[in-house]
């Protein structure tokens, strides 16, 4: 009590007046630095109110005046143990998130066990310690994980207002036990995240993505390698909306600069809202996945990738799957596109062709929603289904590709004879896609605005994309497909007055339609029996 009565002397009035200058934030941080100072040294203090006076004047003397250096002056005042949580917290709370104690007992393992994720970011080649923390290591580590001692320094973190402990919310996409956490102020979040070398801040993104991850994946359960990995508090559901984890994981690795993980994320998490029917928010999601698109193709344009020990044939579908593209219309591919190759996406996605068919998949979801939300959105759909198209041709199977230009002779100029050095290391190249189906919604989204909107084309844009789509579907071997790209090429044809090609296509319609087999999957896929519409109109 006599202690309370020094704050009420007007000389300590007057400084806290003068060193604050009417700022209500910088009197809270003096207030939490002066108490920490005061409560770390006042068994030693004499009992003397004068010689307790002087030392608070002292105490006010010796701090810093800017909120910035006083959040460090009460950080550094930490123990080791506390700096590396609290920064591992500064990662997982950023923007306001809360965090569980789960989260930071896994990712501090994670970091003891050397589980820093430098697969999963990008260029991580530095030699900075996976220690987030101090010079002591993981003694510091382990010394947490004895007893009590990680509640309690969670709950020092508490006592000192750099914490705060909230309830658990479902609407809170972070939840998920019952021990959660806020930063109380989003300054000192962020300033002891400054604290932190980038390197360092990635790979700790990296672990709460996988913590996240493998959350989602078990529906709420967390698994380790042995028992001293388990969770030491009580794990609950995961939220029912998965979208928000989905966007959870993917912010993570976005930040982590794993930006194929990211990518796939921001994908999935907008297919989840779309399934559910918020379609705005979905929009947004599948915006920033193709954004993170775009910077992995900055990234693989502009690095010098090696491309010596490629053969030959590499080079060449380059070239002639740009000279496809360019007759399909007038847009012209990113300049970060342009020198992908097939070797470039094998690179690009570590050889995982399964990643790359998620990503064409996103291209064209993201097609047709830009067409649908957007003010003149065509004119964006049409240039990322031309994109599509683009990286689809890169990636189909050199026989598939062969095969393609045979039957585009007429449009693309194709040496047979280069036959051979197309065909000498198809073997040797595998990263090849499988699923050309995933590709179709881009031809058949392209040639509906080509038919709906006010791009301006001409016959021959408009032909060749028909014939490349027929083109593909043969390779497909997708009966339903190919009758409909054929009941959309004999529909240009007769638009543009070339009568007896139109009836041609029609009669070949005709010959490959079963009623019985097809006309529930035309519906089905296409909204209506298109063959009936393509034989009334010839």
């Amino acid at each position: 009590e006599d202690d309370r009565k020094l704050l009420n002397q007007e000389e300590i009035i007057d400084e806290l007046y003068q060193l604050c200058g009417g700022m209500a934030l910088l009197a809270v941080e003096l207030a939490h630095a002066v108490n920490a100072h005061w409560n770390r040294d006042v068994r030693s203090l004499s009992k003397s109110k004068s010689d307790r006076l002087l030392y608070l004047k002292s105490v006010l003397n010796d701090v810093p005046t800017a909120i910035e250096d006083l959040i460090c002056f009460r950080f550094d005042r930490l123990k080791p143990e506390a700096q590396m949580l609290l920064k591992i917290a500064s990662v997982a709370g950023f923007d306001r998130y809360s965090f569980s104690q789960t989260l930071l007992e896994h990712v501090t393992l994670a970091h003891a066990k050397k589980e820093d994720s430098s697969g999963i970011v990008d260029n991580q080649q530095s030699q900075v310690p996976v220690n987030v923390g101090t010079s002591e290591d993981f003694n510091q580590i382990n010394y947490m994980f004895q007893g009590d001692n990680f509640e309690m320094t969670l709950d020092m973190l508490v006592q000192q207002r750099f914490l705060v402990e909230v309830n658990a919310d479902v609407g809170d996409i972070s939840n998920f036990d019952s021990l959660i956490y806020r930063f109380r102020n989003e300054h000192e979040q962020l300033v002891i995240n400054g604290l932190m070398l980038k390197d360092q801040k990635q790979r700790t993104h990296a672990a709460v993505a996988l913590y996240y991850e493998n959350v989602a994946e078990r529906g709420g359960e967390i698994s380790g390698d042995d028992d001293a990995s388990m969770s030491m508090s009580e794990i609950t559901m995961i939220p029912q909306n998965s979208w928000q984890i989905l966007h959870l994981i993917a912010l993570h690795f976005d930040r982590a600069n794993a930006m194929v993980p990211a990518m796939l994320y921001y994908f999935n998490s907008g297919s989840e809202l779309s399934r559910i029917g918020i379609r705005d928010r979905s929009h947004g999601s599948l915006l920033s996945s193709y954004l993170m698109l775009e910077k992995l193709l900055h990234k693989y344009s502009s690095d010098a990738v090696e491309l010596t020990n490629v053969k030959v044939n590499v080079i060449q579908r380059q070239q002639l799957a740009r000279k496809m593209v360019q007759k399909i219309g007038e847009q012209d591919l990113p300049e970060s596109m342009k020198s992908m190759t097939q070797e470039h996406l094998r690179l690009m996605f570590a050889g995982d062709m399964g990643a790359l068919t998620t990503c064409i998949v996103m291209l064209t979801k993201f097609g047709q929603s830009v067409t649908t939300l957007e003010k003149e959105g065509y004119k964006l759909a049409s240039e990322v289904y031309i994109q599509t198209i683009y990286l689809s041709l890169l990636v189909l199977k050199e026989s598939f590709f062969i095969n393609l230009l045979e039957r585009l002779s007429s449009f693309v100029h194709y040496d047979s004879k280069d036959d051979d050095s197309f065909s000498q290391c198809s073997h040797d190249y595998s990263f090849s896609i499988e699923d050309l189906t995933v590709s179709f919604p881009a031809f058949s989204g392209l040639l509906t605005l080509y038919r709906d909107t006010p791009i301006e084309t001409n016959a021959e844009q408009e032909t060749f994309l028909a014939n490349l789509f027929v083109a593909v579907t043969k390779e497909a071997n997708e009966t339903v497909h190919l009758i409909r790209t054929k009941c959309i090429l004999s529909h240009l044809y007769l638009k543009h007055d070339e009568n007896a090609k139109a009836l041609n296509e029609s009669e070949e319609v005709k010959k490959l339609y079963d009623h019985d087999k097809h006309s529930l999957d035309l519906t089905n896929l296409y909204g209506m029996d298109w063959v009936m519409i393509c034989i009334a109109a010839m």
